[in-house]
């Protein structure tokens, strides 16, 4: 996770957008620190299923109005 934001998954069978990692924290970056250990996860995906990688700064722009982007907007 390194602090990045969750991926997100949109299910096709049922339209919903879920987050893939939200309990994972703390996971540094890789490469970075020797001897780290990091925890794991695993989901299965379905054939159409989407998933979505991206950083802080999709969901922290800020419109003219100086409002945020939001996690909300971008599920």
């Amino acid at each position: 996770s390194a602090g990045h934001p969750s991926p997100l998954l949109l299910e096709q069978e049922t339209g919903n957008v879920v987050e893939l990692t939200p309990h994972l924290h703390n996971n540094p970056a890789l490469g970075l620190f020797e001897h780290r250990t990091y925890e794991l996860f695993q989901r299965p995906i379905k054939h159409r299923d989407v998933f979505l990688l991206f950083t802080d700064g999709l969901v922290e722009v800020m419109n003219s109005h100086d409002e945020e982007f939001g996690s909300q907007r971008l599920k």
